[in-house]
């Protein structure tokens, strides 16, 4: 038994529950352990550049502190980023992989991967200890970026970054903050 298997399945239960009561969407992400290829029937993946967004160039804000954020995993809870109405929403972003090597050592690499790998033209991450905080711009929002999106774009990125990672999967959850 790992360290993190009690947490896995009790994320795993919360999720099934959700699924049940509000609905969830799952998308599917056939990205090989160390393919850096994104599947055909989507289009490429947007190139990766670390961006700044000011705040009154913010179209959407994931986890502000005020609303409570999560960090973690994927699959998706709560609505995308072009269903979002409001500039702000609580958000949790769950990572689970399956790795060959030492557990504690993946995740302390992962955590910081998770933030500095995945930034996007138009998506960023703050930092903020314990905590993930991101801002999506207009521009990105409204040209069609999703959590999908994100998701299978982070998958890739720890499938090509971790050589010990074998499988991995995300959620997200925008629903609300009791959630």
């Amino acid at each position: 038994m790992d360290i993190f298997d009690d947490t896995i399945k009790l994320i795993k239960q919360w999720f099934l529950l959700k699924k049940d009561i509000t609905g969830l969407r799952e998308y599917y992400a056939p990205i090989s352990a160390k393919s850096s290829q994104v599947p055909t029937d989507e289009p490429n993946r947007t190139e990766i550049k670390t961006t700044i967004i000011l705040k009154e160039d913010t179209r959407l804000e994931l986890g502000h502190p005020s609303l409570g954020s999560c960090y973690g995993r994927v699959t998706l809870i709560g609505p995308d980023i072009p269903e979002i109405k409001a500039e702000i929403v609580p958000f949790a972003q769950i990572a689970l992989v399956c790795c060959k090597s030492n557990v504690r050592d993946v995740s302390v690499k992962m955590d910081r991967d998770l933030h500095t790998s995945v930034q996007y033209d138009g998506y960023m991450v703050r930092s903020m200890p314990n905590l993930i905080w991101a801002r999506v711009s207009k521009n990105a929002a409204f040209s069609g970026f999703s959590l999908r999106e994100l998701g299978r774009s982070i998958i890739d990125a720890l499938n090509h970054d971790f050589q010990d990672v074998i499988k991995s999967e995300l959620f997200f959850v925008t629903s609300g903050k009791e959630d």
